[in-house]
This record gives C-alpha cells, structure tokens and sequence, in this order.
C-alpha cells in the first residue's frame, strides 16, 4: 500500500466513525452493529490502536453486547484520535 493509499484509508476510517459519533450525539442512535465492525476492524488493521486497545483492554473489559453506547461511542472517539495523532505525524 503507497503512503498516499494509506493516508486516504486512514482519512475514510475517521470520517465514518465521525458521521456515527455524530449521528449518536445529535439524535441519540446508534447503529451498535456497524459501531463495532468499525471497532474491531481497526484494532485488527491499525498497530497503534491495537497497541492502545491491548492497554486498555488489561485495565478493564467488558464485551460489546454488554456495553453501553456511551462506552462504544468513547471507544469510537479514542480511535478517531489516534488516527488524526497519525496523520499529523506523517506529514
């Protein structure tokens, strides 16, 4: 994958969890199911927010049918921030 490959896929992953943290803070919903594709997804593909995921995950645990959208939300919001850390990062 070319630098500008990545950097397009790394642009597309915040804007979709910005359009679901969005859509849950201005009417309340939140599609769960897609929420937590876009979460695991990225701990799977993305090495610094596996990194931080395993972190966190050795703190505390609770699995997605148990957790609250508030808790999906924060986790979609702590993705979206590293993802914008790596974009400074490599211009």
């Amino acid at each position: 994958m070319t630098d500008e490959q990545k950097k397009t896929d790394t642009l597309n992953s915040i804007k979709e969890r910005k359009e679901i943290i969005d859509k849950y803070y201005n009417t309340g919903y939140l599609d769960r199911d897609e929420a937590v594709k876009k979460i695991k997804e990225l701990r799977i593909t993305d090495e610094n927010v596996g990194k931080i995921t395993t972190i966190k995950l050795a703190q505390s645990s609770i699995p997605f049918e148990y957790a609250t959208n508030e808790s999906i939300v924060a986790e979609l919001e702590m993705q979206t921030k590293i993802l914008e850390l790596e974009m400074k990062s490599s211009q």
